[in-house]
């Protein structure tokens, strides 16, 4: 009888094993999904981090050309502004709008 109850026992820890190995691999086949998932995901957004890097930077280059003084005098120009040929300054001496 003895014998019966170890045996029996020992059919009972081993199913216990077998059941919670399956459920260790399943549980780590379930991560090793999910990794995957997130490495894909991290892919495409590094890979939309450096596309937003180059158009950033392309719109720092485009703001930089268009602050430029040499963008500036030829937009001026356009506009019908020109530099001035003579440049007259008025003295304390030689009042512009002084009544009679």
């Amino acid at each position: 009888m003895r014998i019966k109850n170890t045996n029996s026992r020992f059919k009972f820890g081993k199913s216990i094993l077998w059941i919670l190995a399956a459920a260790f691999m399943t549980a780590a086949i379930l991560m090793t999904v999910e990794m995957a998932a997130s490495g894909a995901s991290l892919s495409k957004l590094e890979g939309e981090e450096a596309v937003l890097r180059a158009e950033n930077q392309n719109l720092n280059d485009e703001l930089v050309r268009a602050s430029s003084l040499s963008s500036f005098e030829s937009s001026s120009e356009s506009l019908g502004l020109s530099k001035p040929e003579k440049t007259i300054y008025i003295t304390e001496k030689d009042a512009v709008a002084k009544l009679p």
